[in-house]
């Protein structure tokens, strides 16, 4: 029950974490095409979880490092830290939520 409950916290402060309403800014100021691109995201994790999610996902793979603007790479680069915090969160939460229903399935 204890890995449920920690894996169930860590799930939770891992969707928590995937905010990048700064760079989400920077990118709309600086480069509205690919803002557009990514479909007007509005960086929040509860506004629009699904282009926030394609946000993450992008940030994952430094797609910032195309842009031409010196302040969206800047900020790409930051939120790069806290996207892989972030996924780490999710992976950890997620495997141990996985251990938690087994043990508890099978009575260990």
């Amino acid at each position: 029950m204890l890995f449920i409950l920690i894996g169930s916290f860590l799930l939770i402060a891992g969707l928590l974490s995937i905010n990048f309403e700064g760079l989400t800014q920077s990118l709309k100021e600086q480069d509205q095409a690919q803002w557009t691109k990514l479909g007007s995201p509005e960086g929040s994790s509860f506004i629009d979880l699904g282009k926030t999610l394609g946000m993450f996902s992008w940030v994952l793979n430094q797609g910032y490092e195309s842009s031409e603007s010196p302040e969206v790479k800047e900020r790409g680069r930051s939120d790069f830290k806290k996207a892989i915090i972030a996924r780490r969160l999710l992976l950890s939460g997620s495997a141990l939520l996985i251990i938690g229903f087994f043990a508890a399935l099978t009575g260990v």
